[in-house]
C-alpha cells in the first residue's frame, strides 16, 4: 500500500470516527440543514467520477470511496442540543458562542451563531421558529449569551 495514498485514507476513517461520536453523543433537539451542505457532497462525486473515468480502481481508492461517501452522509448533520451546535458534523459548545440569534427569511428560519473565530448560519423550517426562539432563549440566559 502506498503511503501517499494511506495516509489521506487514515486521515478520513479518523474524520467518520469523530463525526459519528460527535452525532451519537449529541442527541439534537432540533434538526437543521448546514448553509453549505452541497459542497461535501459535490466534491465528493467529482472525486468518484474521476476514479471512475481514468479507470483506476486500485484497492486503496475504494477504501477512500467508502470512507468519503461516509464523510459526505454524516458531514450533513446540524442542528441544535444542549450541549452546543452541530454545524456540517463541527460540534460548538455554548461556552464558545458570542452572539446567536433566529430570525425568518423568506420560508426558512435561520439561527445564526458566532464568535471570535467563526460566523455560521443553520437552516431550519419555518414551523420550528418559536420553539426555536424560546429553546435559544433558555440555552442564552443558561450560558449568559449576549446577544
Amino acid at each position: 500500500m502506498n503511503f501517499a495514498l494511506t495516509l489521506p485514507l487514515i486521515c478520513i476513517f479518523a474524520a467518520d470516527i469523530l463525526f459519528f461520536t460527535t452525532i451519537k453523543n449529541n442527541k439534537l433537539d432540533f434538526k437543521g440543514k448546514n448553509q453549505y451542505r452541497f459542497v461535501t457532497p459535490a466534491v465528493i462525486i467529482v472525486y468518484i467520477i474521476s476514479i471512475f473515468v481514468e479507470k483506476n480502481f486500485t484497492f486503496e481508492n475504494i477504501l477512500i470511496i467508502i470512507g468519503l461517501v461516509i464523510f459526505a452522509l454524516l458531514g450533513d448533520q446540524g442542528g441544535v442540543c444542549k450541549k452546543g451546535i452541530i454545524t456540517g458534523s463541527w460540534f460548538t459548545p455554548w461556552n464558545k458562542i458570542d452572539k446567536i440569534y433566529v430570525e425568518i427569511q423568506g420560508e426558512k428560519c435561520i439561527l445564526s451563531y458566532s464568535n471570535k473565530n467563526i460566523n455560521k448560519r443553520l437552516i431550519f423550517k419555518k414551523e420550528e421558529e418559536k420553539e426555536l426562539k424560546k429553546y435559544i432563549e433558555k440555552i442564552k440566559r443558561d450560558n449568559n449569551i449576549k446577544k
